[in-house]
């Protein structure tokens, strides 16, 4: 019996789609998505969510997510004009945020890159120890 390790659409996605001002957008799918982006996507939606829980919230603190929210904004929504990314707020942009996170994580799970410890695992790279000997070695040449 075959069993399908692997389901590859070249299609075009069926993409999530938000509502601004009475405007739909369509949001980017992470099959658009070149690596870099994958990268980056990743990166900002770990420091936001970092930022998010932080126990004490500093000003510093409150300009770096909205920066990340504002960057991660740009990235998700397709064919915004700046008029609109201007228009809004960091809470809309939390919105957006939450709701790409959910509807994403209901879809299948998107496609990363390998981190470091499963490149290790991949088998590239051996301990350098793999190879020594556990054998101690003998005192002034002794039996």
């Amino acid at each position: 019996m075959a069993r399908e390790i692997l389901n590859i659409d070249t299609l075009t996605p069926d993409r999530l789609r938000i509502n601004i001002d009475g405007r739909e957008y369509e949001l980017v799918d992470r099959d658009d998505l070149g690596l870099e982006e994958i990268v980056k996507l990743n990166k900002l939606s770990t420091d936001i969510t970092r930022l998010q829980n932080l126990d004490e919230f500093t000003p510093e603190d409150a300009r770096e997510l909205s920066m990340h929210l504002e960057a991660l904004c740009r990235l998700l929504i397709l064919d915004c004009p700046e008029e609109v990314h201007a228009r809004m707020k960091d809470r809309h942009r939390v919105a957006l945020f939450q709701a790409f996170d959910t509807a994403v994580g209901e879809r299948s799970p998107a496609t990363q890159p390998p981190n470091r410890k499963q490149r290790r695992s991949i088998g590239a790279n051996k301990s350098r120890s793999a190879n020594a000997s556990t054998a101690v070695a003998p005192k002034n040449g002794g039996t």
